[in-house]
């Protein structure tokens, strides 16, 4: 138990991820007193934001002891502003499980993509104006078994035995483990190109929680692994590669690929080059993944035919400055980032198609907020460039795909249209249907 200006906190209060207002909602419960009194005394600045009264981070950090620093950040929506646009906020909500076994209310509850608890699988209620409100708050000393009830909206704030009863259990540290795997899905999904398909005002009416895929952000895929690959154009080359030289180290990938990584895959192989013909054909997630990676980078690729690169990309290659090194990781990584995103998309959608940029080849290097300089493929050289992929976690995973060994493994293609084997199962925050992601 700490004592900051007059009042107490628990150890392990607050807990990292509750929204901002049902924090002080709690430190008001657990004092007995209202919460101005802690504003006052903890230098809290209530400003007006949509007729809301909040609180800043810095004024919350006080709350924390000096063993927990950072954390008030955790408190507000602002954390997601990298991965969401604005428009994906919406009016804030809560759980009536969460609310009467801990009085959390997830920050994430705000979004409007996610509809339900996924802890307690129930739909989440809006809050009313005046429950919002973090600086008002009075607990009612008249109830028998919490410390507010809402007659409007019917949010409750629990008694001090239920709040110090969730914190010991450690029931508020496994609700952080889960909201600390939704950060992690959200910077996933922005490098699978997830979130530019999201549908940030959710589902048009209400699904059955099963069907619904925001829960897949609280829960860790242990089928996914992440890899990490750098790419150092530090120090280009010397003299700088002829142009042939482009060409010869991208038919060494694509020879690796069709003779070693998918010699008994020639079916697969055929099957995607026919689906070029507006041929819909079935065949392997990497057999069609090196069709659609080689439709990028030549004119008309062909079985029977030499790889040949267009001339756009050698020449948008060449002014990186690569070396022989940096040219083959380059050319892995952007066949490997493709295939991560297929294989996330095959296994949890029925469609989906593949937009091609004309003559970009800088995809791989897009940070997570894109510029103009890197889109003209400045900012590129002289740097080292740290890529992930999300890809099948571990060689057995990617021999079962190899393998076809599940529904996931094979797909229909036509051209850059994609039909996948899936029935049920919904891809997160993906309402609308028409999917796609930009190559």
């Amino acid at each position: 138990m700490r004592n900051e200006d007059g009042f107490f906190f628990p150890d392990d209060f607050p807990t990292p991820f509750d929204a901002a207002f049902a924090t002080l909602h709690k430190a008001a419960a657990l004092n007995g007193v209202p919460a101005k009194p802690i504003v006052r005394a903890l230098g809290f600045k209530a400003k007006h934001r949509s007729h809301t009264l909040t609180v800043t981070p810095a004024s919350l950090q006080l709350m924390y002891g000096a063993d927990r620093p950072f954390l008030a950040a955790t408190h507000f929506l602002d954390l997601v502003d990298a991965f969401l646009p604005a428009g994906a906020r919406g009016q804030p909500k809560f759980c009536p499980g969460c609310a009467a076994d801990s009085g959390y209310v997830s920050v994430f509850f705000q979004l409007k993509c996610v509809r339900w608890c996924p802890w307690h699988r129930q739909a989440l209620l809006p809050l009313c104006a005046r429950c919002v409100s973090a600086v008002d708050f009075k607990p009612d000393h008249g109830l028998p078994d919490e410390a507010y009830l809402c007659p409007d909206c019917g949010y409750r704030v629990p008694s001090i035995k239920v709040i110090m009863a969730s914190l010991r259990s450690g029931l508020c540290a496994a609700r952080v483990a889960s909201s600390t795997q939704f950060l992690r899905s959200l910077a996933r999904w922005q490098r699978l190109g997830v979130l530019d398909e999201l549908d940030v005002d959710g589902p048009e009416n209400d699904r059955l929680p099963e069907s619904d895929g925001c829960y897949e952000a609280f829960v860790d895929d242990p089928s996914m692994g992440l890899y990490r690959c750098t790419i150092d154009l530090r120090e280009p080359a010397i003299p700088p590669l002829p142009p042939g030289r482009y060409t010869t180290v991208y038919r060494q990938l694509i020879h690796f690929m069709q003779e070693r990584l998918l010699g008994p895959h020639r079916t697969c192989l055929l099957n995607a080059q026919a689906s070029a013909k507006n041929e819909e054909r079935p065949c392997c997630l990497f057999a069609a993944t090196l069709q659609l990676f080689r439709t990028k980078f030549e004119a008309a690729p062909s079985l029977r035919q030499e790889p040949q690169l267009r001339d756009e990309a050698v020449e948008a290659l060449s002014a990186l400055g690569f070396t022989d090194v940096s040219l083959r990781r380059y050319f892995r990584v952007t066949y490997y980032q493709l295939l991560s995103r297929m294989w996330y998309r095959v296994r949890y959608t029925r469609s989906f198609g593949v937009l091609f940029r004309p003559d970009y080849y800088y995809a791989v290097f897009q940070p997570p907020l894109p510029s103009l300089d890197i889109y003209l493929g400045r900012s590129i050289r002289g740097q080292v460039h740290s890529i992930k992929l999300d890809l099948p976690k571990g060689l057995a995973a990617f021999r079962r795909v190899l393998q076809h060994d599940d529904a996931a493994a094979t797909f229909y293609l036509c051209r850059d249209q994609v039909r996948t084997l899936n029935v049920n199962h919904r891809f997160f925050g993906a309402y609308g249907g028409g999917l796609h992601f930009m190559y």
